[in-house]
């Protein structure tokens, strides 16, 4: 074709170059559909990992603060209402008080089985059933009837409670009413509160009675996960693959320097060249954006942790193959016919 190409012949002939599955292009075809998908895996990986560590942590009582005497000779009780209150903070998921009162004879259990007495606001349970029974004592997980000193009370088998609860061997029951002070105080702070700020503003919320009290977290945690997390080496894995697909666009279009002498010598400008070949990478950019829109849907159902922002990661690497490749056949095409077609 001599002259100037159409608009619309121009991308007829990009989508016969590029998505034809020919020798050169099924390779390009190839490697944009692995790397769509590879971006979904990686990223599913990244979240998946992550969330298996915040609930192990969380288990073990990551986000948990404990009020407690400084000195265990030296008593202090804390307000069960003032403690009760904190769960009402905005960076409080729940809180309230832990009371140890004595063993008892379970008839599921067995005998001296330890019952705690523990707030509503820190066990939800409690506000629909009479006790809770700690998830490692060994029953089924529901709706229970537990006889407990002859007595018979609707229970619940819970949920894996955190470390720091100390609930997960023990049958939860509400505190009693006549108790209004306690020796400690549990808070469980939301995923990405600042411990060491929180500890002291919810310190000074406590009302106490004896000697001092501390705020401390429950677990020391030598690294920030969420910190760690965000400057993992594969979150630049978009720009990554972004710039694989630009050298093996720029590795086929050295191959092809004879065609590109046949374009020029039949009468296409470089403008339409440029145009041609950028059209041609659109394509198996969009094949690239496709695939992995497609996995990264598929990876936000299987792994829920996964934030919506993880379907721009094929964009990114769509186009920055696109906008990279744009300047490579830019310079490519300045070449003359006479020296593209000696390089074939």
């Amino acid at each position: 074709m001599n002259g100037r190409w159409r608009t619309g012949a121009i991308f007829d002939e990009a989508r016969r170059n590029a998505l034809l599955w020919r020798s050169r292009q099924s390779i390009a075809i190839a490697v944009s559909i692995l790397l769509g998908l590879g971006l979904a895996l990686t990223s599913a990986s990244d979240w998946h990992t992550l969330s298996r560590n915040i609930e192990s942590l969380d288990l073990r009582g990551r986000n948990v603060l404990i009020a407690q005497a400084t000195d265990p000779a030296s008593p202090a009780e804390i307000s069960i209402a003032s403690c009760e209150a904190t769960s009402e903070l905005l960076a409080v998921e729940r809180a309230g008080a832990v009371v140890a009162l004595d063993s008892t004879n379970v008839t599921q259990l067995g005998p001296r089985v330890p019952l705690v007495g523990v707030s509503p606001s820190l066990l939800p349970e409690l506000d629909h059933v009479a006790a809770v029974v700690g998830s490692s004592l060994g029953l089924a997980p529901g709706d229970i009837t537990l006889v407990v000193e002859g007595e018979v009370l609707t229970a619940r088998v819970g949920q894996p409670q955190p470390e720091a609860f100390g609930l997960n061997s023990a049958v939860a029951v509400r505190v009693p009413f006549t108790t209004t002070w306690t020796r400690q105080c549990v808070i469980e702070l939301g995923d990405s509160e600042s411990v060491t700020r929180q500890a002291a503003l919810i310190s000074a919320q406590l009302r106490t009675d004896g000697g001092d009290i501390a705020v401390t977290p429950y677990v020391n945690e030598t690294f920030d996960i969420l910190q760690a997390f965000g400057s993992r080496p594969t979150r630049w894995v978009p720009l990554g693959f972004g710039l694989l697909g630009l050298i093996l666009g720029g590795a086929l279009l050295s191959m092809r320097s004879s065609e590109l002498a046949a374009y020029r010598l039949s009468g296409t400008s470089r403008r339409d060249l440029v145009i041609l070949l950028a059209a041609e990478q659109a394509l198996l950019a969009g094949v690239t954006v496709a695939f992995g829109s497609f996995g990264c849907v598929i990876a936000l159902l299987v792994v829920p942790t996964m934030p919506l922002t993880t379907l721009l990661w094929p964009w990114v690497t769509g186009l920055t193959s696109l906008v990279g490749f744009w300047f490579v056949a830019y310079f490519a095409t300045r070449r003359s016919p006479a020296v593209l077609a000696r390089d074939r």
